[in-house]
């Protein structure tokens, strides 16, 4: 018999999935440093937590029994091996504290990857009641609205909050990536689409155009993005579900039509990618055009993934033991950095260390080995197997054998690429770097081999459902869609905190699908006029919906969730202390009736009461709002301001779960005395809330204030700001002590400040030497990243050129010593031209040009040709060793490059017209510093070299003017060497 606590612990659950799945996504904290990653791994891990200690109370209860045919379903084994295999690796790791707690830009270390299972079992759990699984399916389509609209406001240009961004061009919506938005909506585009046939067959018209709107706006949004990757995941859900849906009786004709099209489709593609071809004006479109450069694998993203790929090719092949158990979550950057290539990311992206392979089975073979990959592979092909046969494609068992030994061998087929790939060429590149691509991609071919093979042989869908949900609404069908396309997409991009709770969840949900509808408890009775039947529904059906009007407890339940996520869309865009953009207020009111409309919607769906819902949610909202005022007025801190948000999202799932349980009658309130035991949990819980969830993001608030406060005492020339920025930083770092980013980007502060402290020698000696001391922080906390390295190496360069004008022997001792552990980092990098081009330099201030030359000829002939940094930097060492021809061929170069400064333009014009005068081209040199005077640049000996020339090349009178404007310009110790060449001109 059930408890009452059990009924509670299982309605907290739902709420607590609920909350994730409508606050994960649009979350953001402009306050902090880590934006958008740091704020959804926290609420993620907390809400998680919440499941998983819920979850135990509830097992306590005897609510998860029978586990051992839990087992024995391919959907928990896969589960299991998931955490077996994170488990391993993160024991193993060369980097366990980062494999524990996950880096800033994703959090996916073990304490994440637990709580995403935990989502899982909690799904799997409740999502047996098809009242349950049916609201969170329809929440999770609805949490993308208010996603999308902002995707669509940035796309339109409107001014919101200022920020770091991704992209200028290309639409990111709330979670960083035009890539992340577009997966995150092709994930949902199917359960949409399910929602809308739902609606449809019931005869609801709203809800049936409400949904159709949703969809469109999602599909919107992806356009936004501008993404092939997600588009191409579409392609192959859309695929699926027309093979699928041509099995049923009287629509053969669908399948050969969908085979044509396909046909046709890869046709298009490879005419569009020809030279010349008449289809290239297509290439000017929004994401179409992306679809022309697939050949021209060098240039674009895809020249970005190849690096990666070949990289990732040369560890593993380099490092085969670290295949039975993987470098560890998040180590992926470490284990490349030996194996990379030059602008391994991109030139856009140069300065970004690659921590993803855009390939999330090669992500797993790295991070994780073998047991990581194998887990990844039988979680998608359990997926397909278990949608396949909730969509009545797999009715008899030998079905299911021949589904199973097509996946796995389309999957055995694709991996062959691992082995045999060496020689076999595919665009210009060994087969085996594409093998982590084709082992996906042919998970999904044996799919699509099955369905024709179905299709070909007269083979139907089963002649009735095993599920009638499933059947009837088409929800194994979309499961299935969506499977094929989240395998596609993985197969060339990276999975993030939103699309892997989305496919945990939705594991869980399928996971239930299979193993049938709980057993009817008995409910408090309520007036049979309140209730109606939908469809399908019987009296003891627990899904029995309340009229959309009425009242219900669970309408108040999903109210007080549906004001959480209006609070989360006020504290991502209405931030404390700054002044609002044009279009703040218009973008936020949007996003917040958006929201409110889609959750109405999928209360709607739901059945439960629409006034309810909507008074609940404002009344929270207006709550939120007036916590946040009072919060703000006692202690204006933003890193209060989350701590009480956290707080209070937790607060509500915990009072909606009472509102979602199970009206129970004559039970007991727990089961014997453990329920004594129950609130110890509490104890390691809040302890865990408060190390993964709570203090990161404080930390990074802290973080951004210090820079923020720092860069206001360079502007200001505030030294009591410089200590309030040091006063934050020491805040940050007592709540995070394990972010080295933190120490290095205030090193970074600190040599600015060196740099600009002039003449005073003394002072940018102090600077330096904090800086320093930060830089050595960074270097304890992650001895393994060379760049630490490049960084100290970096300051004593900026020290060493600041020393050059007064004190050149003691630069050059300087520089001597920044060669040391610029030294190191190249031999760890050799691939990098920046650290190249600054161990060069500091090869050439210490006064050892020929020592430097080799590495920058290295760096020009096999690194980056066109680097004006490195051409630059060689004109002046060819410049140097007297190689005049060579100097002036350097630079030349380096001044067609489109990658300089204004001020770098102007020096390399500089060199050239020294270069000229000493060869005697007097007109040509006059002409480059011209150039540069016109421009602004230069400074009095400039002007006084400028006025030698035209005395030199017969112009007196140029000369003249020349000279009298110097005198304006010339230090005091110049005046008498400026006003004798005067002089000599004579009288005019």
């Amino acid at each position: 018999m059930k408890t009452r606590l059990q009924a509670y612990a299982a309605g907290a659950i739902e709420a607590s999935i609920l909350m994730a799945l409508l606050l994960v996504p649009i979350i953001i904290n402009y306050y902090g440093f880590q934006i958008f990653a740091r704020p959804k791994g926290a609420l993620l891990v907390a809400l998680g937590l919440l499941v998983a200690s819920l979850g135990i109370v509830a097992a306590a209860e005897g609510g998860l029994g029978g586990l051992r045919s839990l087992l024995r379903r391919p959907l928990v084994a896969a589960a299991l091996l998931t955490g077996l295999a994170t488990l391993l690796a993160t024991a193993t790791s060369s980097q366990r504290q980062l494999s524990i707690w996950g880096s800033g830009e994703r959090t996916a270390g073990l304490i994440q990857a637990l709580a995403l299972l935990a989502f899982f079992a909690g799904a799997a759990w409740i999502g047996r009641a098809p009242a349950r699984r049916e609201r969170i399916l329809a929440c999770m389509v609805a949490a993308s609205v208010p996603v999308a609209l902002y995707a669509l406001t940035q796309a339109l240009r409107l001014e919101v909050v200022p920020g770091r961004v991704e992209s200028l061009t290309r639409a990111f919506g709330s979670l960083s990536n035009p890539i992340f938005l577009a997966a995150y909506m092709m994930l949902l585009l199917p359960l949409g689409l399910q929602r809308m046939q739902r609606a449809a067959r019931e005869g609801a018209f709203l809800r049936l155009v409400g949904w159709g709107l949703v969809t469109l706006l999602q599909l919107a949004a992806m356009v936004a993005s501008d993404s092939r990757g997600p588009f191409l995941g579409l392609a192959a859900a859309g695929l699926v579900a027309l093979l699928a849906l041509a099995l049923r009786p009287g629509r053969r004709w669908l399948g050969f039509a969908t085979l044509g099209l396909l046909v046709a489709g890869l046709a298009f593609l490879v005419v569009f990618n020809q030279p010349g071809s008449a289809l290239a004006p297509l290439r000017e479109l929004p994401v179409l055009g992306r679809f022309g450069e697939i050949s021209t694998v060098a240039g674009d993203s895809s020249g970005a993934r190849l690096r990666i790929w070949r990289s990732t090719r040369r560890l593993l092949v380099a490092e085969p033991a670290r295949l039975l158990s993987g470098h560890g979550p998040e180590t992926l950057k470490y284990a490349l950095l030996p194996y990379g290539e030059t602008y391994m990311a991109g030139y856009g992206q140069r300065s970004r260390l690659v921590d993803r392979a855009h390939d999330v089975l090669l992500d797993k073979l790295v991070m994780e080995g073998l047991p990581g990959a194998l887990a990844l592979l039988f979680l998608f092909g359990a997926w397909l197997q278990a949608a396949a046969v909730a969509a009545g494609l797999a009715p008899e068992p030998a079905d299911r054998r021949r589904l199973a030994g097509l996946l796995a061998g389309g999957t055995g087929l694709g991996a062959l690429g691992f082995l045999v790939g060496w020689r076999l060429p595919l665009f210009g590149e060994p087969l085996s770097v594409f093998a982590g691509a084709l082992t996906l991609l042919g998970l999904v071919g044996g799919l699509l081999a099955y369905l024709v093979w179905r299709l070909l042989t007269g083979g139907g869908v089963a002649s009735e459902a095993a599920d009638d949900d499933a059947a009837s609404a088409g929800l194994g069908l979309a499961f299935l869609a969506l499977g094929a396309a989240a395998v596609v997409e993985a197969a060339f991009g990276i999975q993030v905190v939103e699309t892997q709770l989305l496919i945990w969840i939705l594991a869980g949900l399928l996971l239930a699908l299979g193993l049938g509808r709980l057993p009817a408890v008995e409910t408090a009775g309520r007036p049979a006029a309140l209730r109606r039947q939908r469809r399908g529904e019987t009296d003891d059906d627990e899904a029995a919906l309340t009229l959309s009007i009425g009242w219900s407890p669970r309408s108040v339940g999903y109210g007080l969730l549906l004001g959480a996520q209006l609070g989360a869309i006020d504290y991502s865009l209405h931030i404390f202390g700054a002044t609002p953009l044009a279009h703040t207020w218009l973008v936020l009111l949007l996003l917040l009736v958006g929201a409110l409309l889609a959750g109405l919607l999928a209360a709607a769906d739901a059945g439960e009461g629409l006034f309810t819902s909507a008074l609940v949610a404002l009344v929270v909202l207006a709550l939120f709002l007036g916590l946040r005022a009072l919060t703000l007025a006692l202690y204006p801190d933003a890193s209060l301001l989350w701590g009480m948000s956290l707080a209070w999202f937790l607060i509500l799932a915990l009072a909606a779960g009472s509102w979602l349980r199970e009206p129970l009658t004559g039970a007991p309130g727990w089961r014997g005395p453990a329920g004594l035991v129950y609130p110890l949990l509490a104890v390691p819980g809040v302890a865990l809330l408060v190390l993964a969830a709570l203090n990161p993001v404080r930390a990074d608030i802290y973080f951004q204030s210090a820079l923020a406060t720092f860069d206001a005492a360079l502007a200001r020339d505030d030294s009591q700001l410089l200590l309030d920025a040091d006063t934050l930083y020491g805040r940050a770092a007592r709540l995070n002590p394990r972010e080295d980013g933190y120490p290095l980007l205030m090193a970074e502060r600190y040599t600015q400040l060196g740099s600009l402290s002039g003449a005073d020698l003394e002072g940018a000696a102090t600077a330096f030497g904090r800086a320093q001391s930060l830089i050595e922080q960074a270097e304890l906390l992650d001895p393994d990243m060379p760049f630490h390295k490049v960084n100290r190496g970096h300051l004593q360069l900026v020290f060493a050129q600041m020393l050059m004008a007064q004190q050149p022997e003691q630069a050059r001792t300087v520089a001597a010593n920044a060669a040391l552990p610029l030294q190191e980092a190249f031999d760890a990098v050799p691939y990098d031209p920046a650290v190249a081009g600054e161990l060069a330099l500091a090869r050439w201030l210490g006064g050892q040009p020929e020592q430097a030359l080799p590495l920058l000829e290295y760096s020009r002939d096999t690194l980056d040709p066109d680097s004006p940094l490195t051409l630059r930097l060689l004109g002046q060492v060819y410049y140097d060793l007297e190689r005049l021809d060579e100097a002036e061929a350097a630079f030349e170069k380096a001044l067609g490059s489109s990658r300089l400064t204004a001020q770098e333009r102007l020096s390399i014009q500089i060199s050239l017209g020294e270069i000229a005068r000493e060869r005697g081209r007097l007109p040509e040199a006059i002409g480059y510093y011209e150039q540069v005077l016109a421009a602004g640049g230069g400074d009095w000996s400039l002007l006084y070299n400028l006025g030698l020339m035209y005395r030199d090349n017969g112009d007196t009178a140029k000369a003249r003017e020349a000279w009298t404007q110097t005198l304006q310009a010339a230090p005091l110790d110049a005046y008498d060497q400026v006003q004798a060449a005067l002089e000599s001109l004579g009288q005019p």
